[in-house]
């Protein structure tokens, strides 16, 4: 009897080989969900950290070489301006970078001198009248500064033959400086002077 069960029992015994068996695929399936857990937590942040850092060193690799473009049409337009200084000073001519009321006044005596008018009376205001001289910054780099195109107006009073009258607006109108006339009235002055009123405007940068 005792012989009989012993021999059952060791019947129903697990074999060793079945035992490591199932701890091996234990440990496989165990293996398997840690390295889920450490790509889905560890190496998937990581790539779409990387992902983005690359984006972003393209984006920057990009903007370097657009930069580097530009630098180099600007040194190129640098060059093509510096080897035309009269074209260059004929543009400072018709667009000043002040609006000194003073330097107008002189450009229309010195026009009405050449035409043989004779000037009776000059009146040009605009913001123009402060000058510049406290600007550091605009002295230093006038055409690095921030400017915006401004307006001065006024006008002024000749007296001349008609022959003189007709050819100082013209010079008015024709020389470097860019000034418009927005009115002319003519009167008779003496028995062959006329008198000549002109309103008109001109621009500059400030």
């Amino acid at each position: 009897m005792d012989g009989k069960l012993i021999k059952n029992t060791a019947h129903f015994e697990m074999p060793a080989t079945v035992k490591t068996h199932e701890h091996s695929l234990v440990e496989i399936i165990l293996l398997i969900v840690v390295i889920g857990l450490f790509y889905w937590f560890i190496v998937m942040p990581k790539k779409a950290s990387f992902d983005k850092q690359r984006s972003q060193l393209a984006a920057l690799q990009e903007t370097q070489a657009s930069l580097d473009d530009d630098i180099a049409n600007l040194q190129k337009l640098i060059a093509e301006i510096r080897s035309h200084p009269q074209e260059i000073a004929d543009i400072d001519e018709s667009l000043p970078l002040s609006g000194n009321v003073l330097r107008l006044n002189m450009l229309l005596e010195y026009l009405a001198r050449l035409t043989g008018v004779t000037v009776g009376d000059i009146n040009v205001a605009g913001a123009g009248n402060a000058l510049d001289s406290g600007n550091k910054e605009k002295i230093a780099h006038p055409y690095a500064a921030q400017r915006t195109l401004q307006k001065l107006s006024g006008g002024m009073m000749v007296t001349g033959t008609f022959d003189q009258l007709q050819s100082f607006l013209k010079k008015v109108e024709n020389n470097a400086r860019l000034i418009n006339i927005q009115g002319v009235e003519i009167s008779s002055a003496s028995e062959d002077q006329l008198s000549l009123k002109v309103t008109l405007e001109t621009y500059y940068y400030e």
